[in-house]
């Protein structure tokens, strides 16, 4: 017994959509959107011949500024792996950051993660690129405007509009 607000959280996570993005599920016979609460394991154990839809649209600004109802408190945030401008598969998962987490502190967080992050183990967290786009732009856009978009050390994730589960990119080149 599956709720759509979970297969939503669920498909996010695993192909790394940013949550500045709303997302909504859909059944194949009705354009209109299944509500958040609804039970959906009638489509998940293939009885019947409607399929899932999912779709996404960018939210509106207002949403993520600062002291905005609609933004969760911000205690996580991804980071994943570019190389060569292409971002990989993996990502991980930073806990415990909140508004006033320096991006230092996550660089150096990120270098201390021998298992996980094997190519920036023991570098110095000043050489560990990330980059961030406050405003939703495909990874590869984002990648090609790195000199703009890289954060600073001292920038604190609420003055870089870094939000609860945001994707931050890690240049591996």
């Amino acid at each position: 017994m599956l709720l759509t607000r979970t297969v939503q959280k669920e498909v996010a996570t695993q192909l790394h959509i940013s949550p500045r993005l709303t997302l909504s599920i859909s059944s194949s016979t009705s354009t209109q959107p299944l509500n958040d609460d609804v039970i959906i394991s009638q489509y998940a154990e293939g009885h019947g011949s409607e399929r899932l839809l999912l779709s996404a649209a960018p939210r509106p600004l207002s949403d993520f500024f600062p002291g905005a109802t609609t933004l969760p408190i911000l205690r996580q945030l991804r980071v994943r792996m570019c190389r060569r401008g292409t971002p990989e598969n993996d990502s991980v998962i930073v806990r415990g950051v909140k508004p006033s987490t320096t991006v230092r502190e996550i660089q150096s967080v990120l270098t201390k993660q021998p298992g996980l992050l094997p190519t920036v183990h023991g570098m110095q967290p000043s050489d560990v690129d990330l980059y961030f786009s406050p405003v939703f732009i495909t990874p590869d856009v984002l990648l090609g405007r790195q000199e703009r978009q890289m954060l600073a050390g001292t920038q604190t994730l609420v003055s870089a509009q870094v939000i609860e589960d945001d994707i931050i990119y890690l240049s591996l080149d």
